[in-house]
């Protein structure tokens, strides 16, 4: 995911994380940085946004376009994810 992105300028792709774990930043902030991982890392331990996009399962990634509509949602982790920029 780090990867990806640094492949995009940030006006044209934007990773956010999102942490359920109870703990936040304690547990969130060693492992973006043990990770290497520069993209912002939210927390919610109320698992509100998982509500609101309907995530069933963890891991879970959704794709969203500029309107903020899931375009893609795969339960796996976005490794190895190819984008192309869409016109």
């Amino acid at each position: 995911m780090e990867q990806l992105y640094q492949s995009f300028p940030r006006r044209e792709f934007e990773i956010l994380a999102v942490s359920t774990d109870s703990q936040g930043v304690a547990v969130t902030r060693p492992f973006q940085k043990q990770m290497g991982f520069t993209f912002p890392i939210l927390h919610d331990s109320e698992y509100r946004t998982g509500l609101v996009y309907g995530a069933r399962t963890l891991p879970i990634t959704f794709m969203l376009d500029r309107q903020g509509i899931v375009r893609q949602r795969s339960s796996a982790l976005a490794i190895g994810l190819r984008l192309r920029p869409v016109n």
